[in-house]
């Protein structure tokens, strides 16, 4: 069994309040925060016993720094910095920071729960992400669930290499970096610096003009660029990954046909339309085919769709597909779920991908 410390005994994990979190997040290119309540004291000495154990590996490593630092709030005595991101929860929850960026994957970290495991995820994170390429005709069979991003530099050794590692390194889960160097860069009819060549809509492959012509030497406009431009980025829910999705409520889900790209196109441009980046939710897909179960509880089949359903808090309501094309109706519906103002018939389901419904409640369904 492992060995729970005492939180009592000296560590190297910084004890995180309102009047220095600016600086660990800013100080550090890799914060691992964990937030924590006094009561749940076996939760708490457990995790904070391994943050201990992998900041004492991270230090041995000579990695502390600047480059990596284990963090922790007491989210009983920093309501503040609770509220702020939005961690009102017993379990306790850790919160990624790179370069100062709040990663925008989630709250789970997908390692193992020791502190081999958060060491091997730290170094994970810690890798050049940044692929390098001699021609755009290797951009092939593209991972359709996040952005595809092409630079143009002259050699790694320039500075403008260590920010474009630093955006892509904070964009790792949501967006595939490329570089291509020196005469491969000169053969290119890349017009800029930076550009989205390439963006896979629901299986197909599209080529946009997207292009970053501002200094590659600006940190902060490389990454809000980027943003921008994979905006709305579409991931697809299944059984696998729908916890961590799921947590970033609320979420809209297009439910639809995979063959079926126009669909596709027409969410990306209301989502587009109807929201800002600031906004706090997830904009999913799902193949219908594969969500049958859920459909008939709304007496609906794959024949109806594409659909669109929220999730909010577990529950689930389905919506026709006309309230992405008129304008307004998408933003509108968004609140009115969040805000529980609505007429339309809801399920509860403990999870969307669960077929088994013995612990899920039906509400308003069949009135």
């Amino acid at each position: 069994m492992e060995n729970i410390q005492s939180t009592d005994e000296p560590t190297n994990v910084v004890e995180v309040t309102e009047s220095n979190i600016d600086d660990v997040i800013t100080s550090n290119d890799l914060v691992l925060m964990v937030f924590y309540r006094n009561w749940r004291t076996s939760d708490r000495d457990r995790i904070l016993s391994i943050f201990d154990g992998v900041a004492k590996e991270i230090t041995k490593a000579g990695l502390n720094n600047g480059k990596v630092a284990l963090a922790k709030v007491d989210s009983d005595n920093e309501e503040a910095i609770t509220t702020k991101y939005d961690l009102y929860v017993s379990n306790p929850r850790i919160v990624m920071f790179a370069n100062g960026v709040q990663s925008r994957e989630g709250w789970l970290c997908r390692c193992k729960q020791s502190v081999e495991g958060y060491v091997e995820f730290i170094r994970g994170k810690l890798s050049d992400p940044i692929i390098v390429i001699n021609s755009l005709d290797e951009l092939h069979d593209l991972n359709e669930n996040i952005g595809h991003i092409v630079a143009c530099i002259n050699s790694k050794d320039q500075p403008e290499y260590d920010i474009l590692r630093k955006v892509a390194t904070s964009l790792r889960e949501e967006c595939r970096f490329y570089v291509m160097l020196d005469d491969s860069a000169q053969r290119t009819h890349l017009k800029g610096q930076l550009s989205v060549m390439i963006r896979s809509t629901g299986g197909t492959i599209v080529a946009l003009d997207d292009t970053y012509n501002g200094s590659m030497l600006n940190f902060t406009d490389m990454y809000t660029w980027a943003v921008q431009a994979i905006f709305p980025l579409l991931q697809e829910i299944n059984s696998e990954n729908e916890e961590n999705l799921s947590k970033k409520y609320p979420c809209i889900i297009l439910l639809h046909i995979p063959s079926d790209t126009e669909s596709v196109k027409q969410y990306k441009d209301a989502i587009r339309r109807e929201f800002s980046l600031e906004e706090r939710f997830s904009v999913l897909l799902a193949d219908g085919t594969q969500f049958e179960h859920l459909l008939v509880r709304f007496g609906k089949s794959v024949a109806d769709l594409p659909l669109v359903a929220f999730e909010y808090y577990n529950d689930i309501r389905l919506y026709d597909y006309n309230i992405l094309l008129e304008p307004g109706k998408l933003n509108k519906t968004t609140k009115d779920v969040t805000g529980y103002r609505f007429d339309q018939n809801y399920v509860y389901a403990g999870r969307l991908t669960s077929v088994d419904t013995k612990d899920e409640g039906i509400s308003k369904l069949f009135e």
